[in-house]
């Protein structure tokens, strides 16, 4: 304005005069309004208030987009882009629309990538007008090729624009919904955040409706790591594992702990199935109601979003008499995963269990009956010291995962199985000399030893990740099986070695059982039969049970043979039968399917299984036939 007042009222006086020289003056106020000729301001997109361009990112096979907002009334419309023709827009409203909606495997965008342009434009009452590109990124939904597939294909499009295809399977349960990969706009956090914790912004999403076969209202799923880690550094780092829950605001999701919890049995772990030094695998254990359920609710359905994450830690051993602790001294706060090996460096008289219990680090040392109960872990099982066949082909090692900071325990059970004091005491006195806490020796930063009368362990910091047998092992329970379920969409091979120290013509084949109790299904039914059932040696031994892959296993008295397994790629869990030819019994992984009541297999290591071939258990040396696999991913 540039009247005197500085405002938008402009005051004249306007005079008339007639021919006779006679005035008459009029004061006269003018006031300026605006007129509006500033475009309006597009609101509430993903590129940010008054963005030229905005991203959104939406699932296949759904046609809305995105609703736009603006600072005014407007009128919305659709005004170029090269995908135009596709789209549709509320001229009131501003909700953007598909025609037709997407589908992730037949993209009908210009480039044909799954990004489609689209240019939306607001239009106030002057006419003024603002315009905002648009582009919509497509993400796929996890399907299976085959309806009778254990495992979904799930196609994502890295940072670095390259697009994989990661395989999905569920175990004891299905798919309830879509099973989505989704690009968060902000990574995940976590409280007290240390510097060097790295969380991926790639998020996996679905929910596990739980089946009949679940224990413990547990589910698994197992999956390829690598879009979870896109954008991270991953070399020579630890891997995290964590649930989060988005704030709807678009500021950072609030992450929580979910790698593998040796305390909760549940969690994420890491394996390199391919054997580059490299995790690429996660299996996830999710508890219904608990570890990893977002909802919190045990209600049959797990709904999980997670996502990994990584740091440079440098974990170091501390022990007192007997727990042994794995931290990093300078992070106490990045529950990164790390792994031990556990050996049998020299072996007791008598075949005994060896065991473990997690703790948190505030928990005391001192183990109880509940805490053996609830959280006793077996690891394998030692073979003689004496008139033994010929191992040296066998892994007889077993592997721990724990979280930074958190400490173990390790027992053994002598002469018989922790199944069996259990079932059978109801006090830790009550185990008297069965039962022995192992007293820790020679700890350094990266070894230490354990022993109480019997076996000794040496017990190692892994470097690396687990590896296949270490997979095809981790869901024993107290039974030896044998679990290639997180192997689904993928094909094994290997070799299997046996050896015999026994008078009796044994042979060990395989059958399929849905858990690891031993379940199994009825060929008539469909129903699942337990251990504890009439009926169960039929089913299990019924030709639609048995697990044809490994045929039978045998050999002669006193002798070690190596068997090449061809690709196989069989997804299922599997436990061992045994049939004695010059007795005529049948025994199962199960002590309840046995006719005597005990146990006839036992655990020597990853994928290494001991027989005990006598009736009543006899000299319970379970080296009467011994079986070890070595397998690895078919190329």
């Amino acid at each position: 304005p540039s009247d005197a007042n500085s405002g938008n009222d402009y005051v004249v006086i306007v005079r008339a005069t007639d021919s006779a020289s006679n005035t008459s003056d009029q004061i006269v106020t003018v006031s300026v309004t605006d007129l509006d000729d500033v475009s309006p301001l597009i609101t509430g997109s993903s590129g940010g208030e008054g963005s030229a361009t905005s991203i959104k990112s939406i699932q296949e096979n759904v046609t809305g987009v995105h609703g736009f907002n603006a600072n005014k009334t407007v009128t919305w419309s659709i005004n170029g882009g090269s995908d135009s023709s596709l789209f549709e827009i509320n001229s009131s409203t501003g909700t953007l629309s598909f025609k037709t909606a997407p589908d992730y495997e037949t993209p009908n965008d210009a480039d044909e990538n799954n990004d489609y342009v689209v240019i939306v434009r607001a239009t106030d009452a002057q006419n003024n007008t603002s315009d905002q590109t648009h582009t919509v990124t497509i993400t796929d939904i996890g399907e299976k090729t085959n309806a009778s597939d254990k495992f979904y294909n799930l196609s994502y499009k890295k940072t670095d624009n390259s697009t994989i295809t990661l395989l999905f399977s569920p175990t004891f349960g299905t798919i309830n919904g879509s099973l989505t990969l989704n690009r968060l706009s902000n990574a995940p956090t976590i409280l007290n955040k240390p510097s060097g914790l790295s969380i991926g912004q790639t998020g996996i999403n679905f929910e596990l409706l739980l089946g009949n076969s679940a224990l413990n209202s547990k589910g698994k799923t197992t999956t390829d790591l690598d879009p979870l880690l896109d954008g991270l550094t991953t070399t020579d780092k630890n891997i995290a594992y964590f649930s989060y829950t988005e704030s709807g605001d678009g500021s950072a999701p609030t992450a929580s702990t979910l790698t593998y919890d040796p305390v909760k049995k549940a969690g994420a772990r890491f394996y390199d199935l391919s054997g580059d030094g490299n995790a690429d695998t996660v299996n996830l254990e999710l508890v219904d109601g608990g570890y990893g359920d977002k909802d919190g609710i045990k209600n049959g359905i797990i709904v999980d979003p997670s996502t990994a994450g990584v740091v440079d830690l440098s974990p170091a051993f501390t022990a007192s008499s007997t727990a042994l602790t794995v931290a990093d001294s300078t992070d106490t706060t990045s529950p990164a995963a790390f792994n031990l090996t556990i050996s049998i460096s020299s072996n007791a008289s008598t075949v005994n269990q060896i065991g473990y219990v997690a703790l948190n680090s505030n928990e005391s040392d001192v183990l109880t009956y509940d805490l053996i109960k609830n959280r006793g872990s077996i690891l394998l099982s030692n073979v003689e010291n004496s008139d033994t066949p010929n191992l040296s082909s066998m892994d007889l090692t077993a592997d721990i995962s724990l979280i930074n900071t958190q400490k173990l325990v390790f027992f053994e059970v002598v002469d018989t199985t922790l199944e069996s004091l259990l079932a059978n005491n109801s006090t830790l006195d009550e185990f008297g000399s069965s039962f022995n806490i192992l007293n820790l020796s020679d700890t350094t930063t990266n070894s230490a030893n354990a022993s109480n009368g019997g076996n000794t362990i040496a017990i190692s910091l892994k470097q690396g990740f687990s590896g296949v047998n270490d997979l095809i092992s981790s869901d024993l329970g107290f039974n030896p099986i044998l679990d290639f379920s997180g192997f689904a969409g993928l094909s094994l091979e290997g070799s299997v070695s046996v050896a015999r120290e026994a008078m009796y013509d044994s042979t060990v084949g395989f059958y399929k059982i849905q858990n690891s109790n031993g379940a199994v299904m009825d060929p008539t039914t469909g129903d699942l039969i337990t251990p504890t059932e009439n009926g169960y040696k039929e089913a299990a031994l019924h030709s639609t049970n048995l697990f044809s892959s490994f045929g039978t296993l045998s050999t002669s008295d006193g002798n070690t043979i190596t068997s090449t397994i061809t690709s196989f790629s069989d997804s299922e869990m599997i436990a061992p039968y045994a049939s004695v030819h010059n007795t005529g019994q049948t025994y199962f992984s199960f002590t309840e399917a046995n006719t005597d009541g005990i146990s006839h297999f036992r655990e020597f290591g990853n994928g290494v299984i001991g027989l005990e071939d006598l009736l009543g258990g006899g000299d319970n040396d379970f080296d009467d036939l011994i079986f070890g696999f070595d397998l690895k991913l078919t190329v």
